[in-house]
């Protein structure tokens, strides 16, 4: 898979910016809302953390992290998955909610 290099080009940012009241934007979307969105919705897909990072450009996931706003909703999830998992596997895999 080829990654994408460098950091976003902000002629192509400012070109996106052109075109939110045609697509119906609130005025405080932009370029980075939109960013964060995508990022977010990835991880909270299930989308391989390492396959994000590529798909941003990031060297570093610890920067991708920066955009990840995932929902209290998601984090509950995900917590009470592993909670469960854990929970069945001490109980040597009996369900653990009714």
């Amino acid at each position: 898979m080829e990654c994408r290099t460098g950091r976003a080009d902000p002629g192509r940012a400012a070109d996106l910016a052109g075109h939110d009241s045609e697509a119906g934007l609130d005025d405080g979307v932009d370029f980075h809302s939109l960013r964060r969105s995508y990022v977010t919705y990835l991880i909270e897909d299930g989308w391989d953390p390492r396959f994000v990072q590529e798909q941003v450009g990031h060297e570093h996931a610890s920067t991708t992290s920066i955009y990840t706003c995932v929902s209290s909703d998601f984090r509950k999830r995900t917590l009470r998955r592993h909670l469960d998992g854990l929970a069945a596997e001490a109980l040597g895999g009996q369900e653990t909610r009714a």
